[in-house]
């Protein structure tokens, strides 16, 4: 969960609508990063911004849900 609230909480502090989110979070793997953001998209904590503006690979725009603000607040 340390990862999760990491991941929120960069994304709650940004002061763009639409933040870019970035795999390099010191202490884990990219591909943990990755899985974790599949997670909390899955769980609809976060909502992508316009597919056809975006490139095929990470870093993506995002921001949080109304459900991302309510799990990061429970954390």
């Amino acid at each position: 969960m340390k990862l999760i609230k990491q991941i929120l909480g960069s994304i709650a502090d940004s002061s763009d609508f639409d933040c870019t989110v970035s795999l390099d979070i010191h202490g884990y793997e990219q591909k943990t990063v990755k899985y974790h953001i599949s997670l909390l998209k899955d769980h609809e904590c976060l909502a992508f911004g316009d597919p056809t503006q975006q490139s095929s690979v990470y870093p993506f725009k995002v921001r949080l849900t109304w459900a991302g603000h309510d799990l990061l607040e429970k954390l």
